[in-house]
């Protein structure tokens, strides 16, 4: 709390400063975000049922920069829930919501980040910044259920070159998933703080190749490496990519065995016309399975996610082999402006050490952008969103003392509805 306020008070100086006010609020932009959405799950193999609806309205402003090279961010939100439409679950209370259990609703600070840039002449431009931010890079993407963006605090560089970019950054705290409190310490699987988590990476385009590489650090836990290259073949009109991540190595911090792994995707985007879109998927999960595990909602894992399926829940096992297929269609030429229809399938198989294994999921998606309907009515969206998850098999005791993320959600069927609205200022 003590560092919230400090951060407050030193953005609220700065901005209340009567000589650099023009500078900040010249070319400054701010927005309202408003979102209302409906959880519904069905879980067969527990019997479990939940259903919430969370609503989220967030006010954010980004500053410009005075005398050229000094600006702030911020961004404040109240999360709360329509109790009439949510189910409360006994003992549990609410969870999706990103509320406290009471349904209780949360006021929070998700952006206060000081920023500044410099102008390289030829070479490019410099940017940094620190504070409490929205971060999301290929080893730091988490986003699953939760109706409010998760923030983390820490140090962030950029160095543009045009064609190419460096960046790093170092985070030690953030927002715990699947709820809405403010900061939290990074933690291990025993609960040990893990003082940091470092990235540095590089993305850009070489000869028509476009690559992204990243590598992350976490205290003395574990270490991480991202890569993703394409390529887009124009005579086909497809999209080639190549794109990955490896656990490489593990410190004293991590307790159990194994932890190395890897992911491997094969892709290919065609247009297949103006309207039409398809993509094939085929992974390979190498090593032990994919370190992510839920019960800890505050543990370093999840600032570093991996890579998972289904609305980023279900981890991939080793020696899972997937092949997905998913087709994405615009109706604006065969129904009306802004109707967006997306579905995919995928099945998984061959993971090793598990007897019976089977997996299987479909998921079905649609959406109508308002805004291509009238004018008056931009940044206003509408989504449903359905997954249909199965799954079957038993351990046989491979996992005995090692990376275990070999749970099943059977006959498992999920739903979203969401009413997004960004207002620009």
């Amino acid at each position: 709390m003590k560092n919230k306020i400090t951060i407050i008070l030193t953005l609220c100086g700065l901005v209340c400063s009567p000589v650099m006010a023009s500078d900040f609020t010249k070319n400054a932009t701010s927005y309202i975000n408003a979102k209302v959405e409906n959880y519904n799950y069905d879980w067969s193999r527990s019997g479990q049922h939940h259903n919430e609806s969370p609503y989220k309205v967030e006010y954010g402003v980004s500053s410009g920069y005075h005398d050229g090279w000094v600006g702030v961010d911020f961004a404040a939100h109240a999360v709360g829930l329509l109790k009439w439409a949510s189910d409360e679950r006994g003992d549990n209370g609410y969870d999706f919501g990103n509320v406290q259990p009471d349904g209780k609703t949360l006021t929070n600070i998700g952006v206060a980040y000081l920023k500044t840039k410099f102008n390289l002449e030829d070479l490019g431009q410099l940017k940094a910044g620190f504070g409490t931010k929205h971060r999301f890079y290929g080893l730091f993407n988490e986003d699953p259920i939760r109706i409010n963006m998760t923030s983390s605090r820490g140090l962030d560089i950029n160095l543009d070159l045009g064609q190419h970019q460096i960046f790093a950054m170092v985070v030690d705290q953030y927002q715990a998933f699947n709820a809405d409190y403010y900061l939290e310490d990074i933690q291990g699987l025993d609960g040990e703080t893990i003082n940091y988590v470092g990235l540095i990476g590089a993305k850009g385009k070489v000869s028509g190749v476009n690559y992204h590489l990243e590598y992350a650090k976490s205290d003395d836990f574990l270490d991480r490496v991202y890569y993703a290259i394409d390529y887009s073949v124009d005579s086909i009109n497809t999209n080639f990519e190549v794109r990955g991540s490896n656990i490489i190595s593990a410190g004293e911090h991590f307790t159990l065995e194994e932890p190395e792994s890897g992911v491997l995707h094969l892709i290919a985007r065609s247009k297949l016309s103006h309207d039409t879109s398809l993509m094939f998927v085929g992974s390979k999960i190498y090593g032990a399975d994919m370190y992510q595990f839920h019960s800890a909602p505050n543990g370093v894992h999840r600032v570093m996610f991996q890579h998972a399926y289904l609305n980023n829940e279900v981890p991939m096992l080793e020696g899972e082999e997937l092949i997905m297929a998913q087709l994405n269609q615009n109706f604006d030429r065969w129904l009306w402006n802004g109707f967006d229809l997306m579905t995919s399938y995928y099945v998984g198989n061959d993971a090793t050490g598990i007897d019976g294994y089977s997996r299987s999921e479909f998921v079905f998606q649609v959406q109508q952008d308002f805004g291509k309907l009238h004018p008056v009515l931009h940044g206003l969206s509408l989504s449903y969103w359905y997954a249909h998850h199965d799954a079957a098999g038993v351990d046989d005791g491979h996992r005995s003392g090692k990376v275990d993320n070999s749970f099943f959600l059977s006959n498992d069927h999920n739903r979203r509805w969401q009413l997004h609205y960004r207002l620009m200022l």
